[in-house]
């Protein structure tokens, strides 16, 4: 038989099988032989996840260590509002894992994805543990100023990552810092005149409070009453009430003046959320509706029934 027509070696077979499995694995052989179809795309993709500032690897690793922080965090001498400020903080940042892992491309490449979440329902519980620990410390500002923290839970009740609410490891964790966040708030307005104005005076605060009522289910009604207490305790009928006098004045003037559709339809979108609001804060408490009446909030609704649907030259 001509040499050309050898059959090949053992040897040789067991050279092209090796190379298969090799390719097929991405690795890259002595011959430089293509690697196997889409292995250099997940390659590159696995890289750029675990190379990116958020990627799965680092967000990971950013929980573990707030994760560790808790507990040092417990044994400051006023931890209270410490304490609900950094689990704040830890929610969204465990919003921030899931998201990542829920991505394609990392779960392309992570197969621990499941490990993962189990990790996250296992710390969310501690994270839980350890609030409920805190709220239990009386807040005293005489030891330190508590409204330092009030920005990262106005961030909190602002700026939500929206699947910290639907995921299942998280979302009870996420509920129960919105009812201690809004605890805390009430609290610090009735320790004295001087932390109640810094805490009304806490950016984004407001409004964060209002925003907790429209996002949280109204069947939680530990949350949706600390918020009304929150909200009565630091007088947000003031700030709310003329917010309501300032949109009806713009809706009735709205004929008369150069004005767009976007910034009428905005005006009516912003006067409903504060109405439904008062209406919220009322139904937790009669005392409450009590409160908002005499504090003259009839007087600023009742002008809003006359209120009709006008359409502007051009706009209808």
């Amino acid at each position: 038989m001509d040499s050309a027509e050898k059959p090949p070696s053992a040897a040789a077979g067991g050279d092209a099988r090796r190379k298969r499995k090799a390719n097929a694995a991405g690795i890259q052989t002595g011959n430089k032989e293509s690697a196997a179809p889409g292995s250099a795309e997940r390659a590159a993709a696995k890289q750029l996840v675990a190379e990116q500032p958020n990627g799965v690897p680092e967000l990971v690793r950013r929980v573990d260590t707030m994760i560790r922080d808790l507990d040092e965090i417990m044994k400051l001498a006023n931890p209270h509002v410490a304490v609900v400020a950094h689990v704040a903080d830890l929610v969204n940042a465990m919003g921030a894992v899931i998201t990542a892992v829920e991505n394609p491309a990392a779960k392309a490449e992570f197969h621990g994805e499941q490990k993962i979440h189990n990790e996250i329902k296992a710390q969310a519980e501690r994270a839980k543990e350890i609030l409920g620990k805190a709220v239990k410390v009386k807040i005293d500002q005489n030891l330190s100023d508590s409204t330092v923290h009030l920005p990262r839970l106005a961030n909190f009740m602002t700026n939500p990552l929206p699947i910290i609410f639907t995921a299942e490891e998280l979302a009870p964790l996420t509920v129960d810092v919105a009812r201690r966040a809004a605890e805390a708030c009430w609290k610090l307005a009735l320790f004295d005149s001087a932390t109640k104005q810094k805490t009304r005076a806490a950016v984004g605060l407001l409004d964060g409070l209002r925003q907790v009522l429209e996002t949280v289910n109204p069947k939680e009604s530990k949350v949706h009453r600390a918020v009304a207490n929150a909200l009565l305790a630091l007088d947000a009928h003031d700030y709310f009430g003329g917010k309501i006098t300032e949109a009806f004045g713009f809706l009735a003037t709205s004929d008369k003046t150069s004005v767009t559709r976007a910034e009428v339809e905005n005006a009516l979108k912003g006067l409903k959320r504060d109405v439904r609001m008062f209406a919220d804060i009322a139904k937790q408490d009669s005392d409450h509706a009590g409160k908002l009446a005499a504090e003259g909030i009839g007087a600023v609704l009742v002008p809003l029934l006359g209120l009709k649907e006008k359409k502007k030259p051009g706009l209808g």
